[in-house]
């Protein structure tokens, strides 16, 4: 997502991200789908087809991508997860502080 906010002057390609990043294709593919399916990331087919952010960059929260993009706990309930529920609260709540736009910001400020 950072990289299609850092080119969002034009379509790009799953292969041309896996390969910037050192990414498995593949695995970038099925996670495309995610965001694809979840609205975050469009897409153009053909020739001169590619993804692109939906949304623009500054209006991207990041607990709200994590709550998002995080797969349900499927284990039986345990004693301690009143207070698991109680952090993950607190870490949504930090994370929504931020949006795509300030790690992308933060990221170029590091190259």
């Amino acid at each position: 997502m950072i990289y299609l906010s850092d080119h969002a002057e034009r379509l790009c390609s799953i292969r041309e991200i896996a390969n910037y990043y050192g990414f498995s294709y593949h695995h970038l593919v099925k996670v495309v789908g995610t965001l694809s399916r979840l609205g975050y990331i469009g897409s153009v087919r053909g020739k001169k087809g590619g993804i692109f952010l939906v949304a623009q960059p500054d209006h991207i929260r990041l607990g709200t991508l994590f709550c998002t993009l995080e797969t349900k706990n499927t284990h039986p309930p345990s004693p301690i997860m009143p207070y698991l529920m109680v952090a993950q609260k607190s870490f949504i709540s930090a994370l929504n502080q931020y949006t795509l736009s300030d790690i992308r910001s933060h990221a170029n400020r590091s190259i």
